[in-house]
């Protein structure tokens, strides 16, 4: 049971520090603030659900795919980001800023987030199987 809890705490508390840290220090930084404004998505009751029903190396996978998608989601959207940027010119109508100015850090952290639970749940099936 104490590993159950360990387990729980361990998978759990990046999702808080990460909120911590865009509420605080990272809120004038576009993913870490989109995601803690909504919750990170509702993952973190992911990881709950596929703990309670002990798909341990699923919940792993997809704690771990979280903060990948947000360190990749921010420094790779940022970097996208500012290449769109740079080709910004004063000709251009208000549509054309408007989509090179997007930043594609969340959707970045979205895909990586469900790359990761499917190799988790793959992973957690062949665990099974043998």
């Amino acid at each position: 049971m104490k590993k159950r809890i360990a387990l729980y705490v361990i998978l759990l508390s990046p999702f808080v520090l990460l909120w911590i840290f865009g509420e605080t220090i990272g809120k004038d930084l576009y993913v870490f603030e989109w995601l803690s404004h909504n919750r990170y998505c509702y993952v973190w009751i992911a990881v709950i659900l596929l703990l309670i029903f002990k798909q341990d190396t699923a919940s792993i996978f997809l704690s771990v795919g979280n903060i990948a998608g947000v360190l990749l989601g921010h420094f790779i959207g940022n970097f996208l980001n500012a290449r769109s940027m740079s080709q910004i010119t004063d000709s251009m109508d208000q549509e054309e800023i408007y989509h090179l100015s997007t930043h594609y850090g969340v959707y970045i952290w979205a895909i990586t987030v469900v790359i990761f639970l499917i190799i988790g749940i793959v992973m957690q099936r062949r665990k099974i199987k043998s």
